[in-house]
């Protein structure tokens, strides 16, 4: 049990800290462990029938394990695509940066599998099993069973840890919609701001502006990167009104919208189901009318073009 789980974890965790984001480790966690128990315990089991017990053999078995699950996932087979502007796949045929990107990332998935591979014959080599593999009819001495005691006792409570970071890192303000335990929230009103990504600057600015004079908690987390622009923008009160502008634009489709001839989506909420939306949805309008005249449209729930009198009735209260 210790070398399993420390097997999973060893490499969990440096996905993690390459990520430099804890909240990795659970979803990681949960991936490795899959690998070590799915794959990894039928092939140590065979391993141990063929009394295979050095580390070069389960290096080598450790990073097939990691690499061949992601190597027929991720074939680079069918339609077109590019990375940063480079062509990978042209007519569902591989390039070369096509072939040495999939290397590269079956070299990635084996690495961790490896080092997955070499804590978990670490581990068995600590408690005294590979010794006791190597003679037959022998056993491991007492005190190795306590050092296998004690890993297992520290894997388990490790692994209840990393269990329970979803709980205790998880977003308890506004900005979480879902704090209260809820599935989904359908926006109220949905506007597509026909602008363009040079004026993601200027939204940004009258979002916040427009929150901090209404009383809202304003967060700001998008991001600027070679592979893909983000604009990720929410004001909210904890009374449960949410204004959220999020858009991605990558670099592999020329920064054109995702979905053709729209622009920037913002949505409102209201999740207590009333109607407190429609006093700050109309004055949001408005402003975005007063800065981009004639750039405002409104989407309905079956994602078609609505006009603004079915968007905003005007006798709504």
């Amino acid at each position: 049990m210790a070398a399993v789980l420390l097997g999973a974890l060893a490499p969990a965790l440096i996905e993690t800290g390459l990520v430099a984001d804890i909240r990795i480790l659970p979803p990681a966690f949960a991936v490795t462990l899959g690998h070590a128990v799915i794959l990894g315990l039928p092939i140590a089991l065979f391993y141990r029938a063929r009394r295979w017990t050095r580390l070069s053999a389960t290096l080598v078995g450790a990073f097939l394990i990691g690499a061949i699950p992601l190597g027929v996932l991720t074939l680079p087979f069918g339609g077109s695509a590019s990375v940063d502007g480079i062509p990978t796949i042209v007519n569902g045929v591989p390039t070369l940066a096509g072939w040495l990107g999939y290397l590269q990332s079956l070299a990635m998935a084996g690495a961790f599998g490896a080092t997955g591979g070499f804590v978990f014959w670490l581990t068995l080599r600590s408690c005294g099993v590979l010794t006791a593999s190597d003679h037959e009819g022998a056993a491991p001495m007492p005190g190795r069973w306590r050092v296998g005691a004690a890993l297992a006792g520290a894997a388990t409570v490790a692994s209840v840890a990393v269990a329970t970071i979803p709980s205790v890192t998880m977003d308890r303000s506004c900005h979480n919609m879902f704090r209260d335990g809820r599935r989904s929230a359908s926006p109220s009103l949905h506007i597509d701001l026909d602008i363009a990504m040079d004026d993601w600057p200027a939204l940004t600015t009258l979002v916040e502006n427009f929150g901090v004079s209404h009383g809202m908690s304003f967060r700001n987390s998008s991001s600027s990167k070679p592979a893909v622009k983000v604009l990720g923008l929410s004001a909210c009160t904890e009374q449960g009104l949410v204004i959220e502008a999020n858009e991605q634009r990558w670099a592999s489709r020329n920064y054109t919208p995702l979905i053709a001839e729209r622009g920037v989506p913002i949505s409102v909420f209201d999740l207590t189901d009333g109607n407190q939306w429609q006093p700050l949805a109309r004055e949001l309008v408005a402003v975005l009318d007063s800065r981009w005249p004639g750039k405002v449209r409104f989407i309905g729930g079956d994602g078609r073009s609505i006009p603004r009198s079915i968007a905003l009735p005007p006798n709504s209260p």
